[in-house]
C-alpha cells in the first residue's frame, strides 16, 4: 500500500496536468500540433482535446484508489 505521501505526490502531480499538456500545446508550432508521426498514431492536438474527455474516469479512478478501494481499469491503458 502506497504511503500518504506518495499518494499525495501523485494526486499533485495529476492535478499538474492540464496545465502542462496547455502550455506544451501552445508552445509547439502550429504546423506541428496535428501532424501525425505516424499513420495511426495520434497527434499532439488529438492528445490533448482527448484528455478532457477522460480526465473525470481519472479523477474518479484517483478517488477510489486514495479511498483504498480496488480500481478495475477495465483493458484501460
Amino acid at each position: 500500500m502506497p504511503r500518504p505521501d506518495q499518494i499525495e505526490c501523485v494526486i499533485n502531480q495529476l492535478a499538474r496536468g492540464p496545465a502542462l499538456v496547455r502550455q506544451l500545446i501552445y508552445e509547439m508550432p502550429s504546423d506541428l500540433r496535428k501532424r501525425r508521426p505516424e499513420p495511426g498514431m495520434w497527434s499532439a492536438h488529438e492528445h490533448a482535446v482527448h484528455l478532457p474527455a477522460i480526465y473525470p474516469l481519472i479523477n474518479r479512478d484517483r478517488k477510489s484508489v486514495v479511498q483504498g478501494k480496488r480500481v478495475d481499469l477495465g483493458g484501460r491503458r
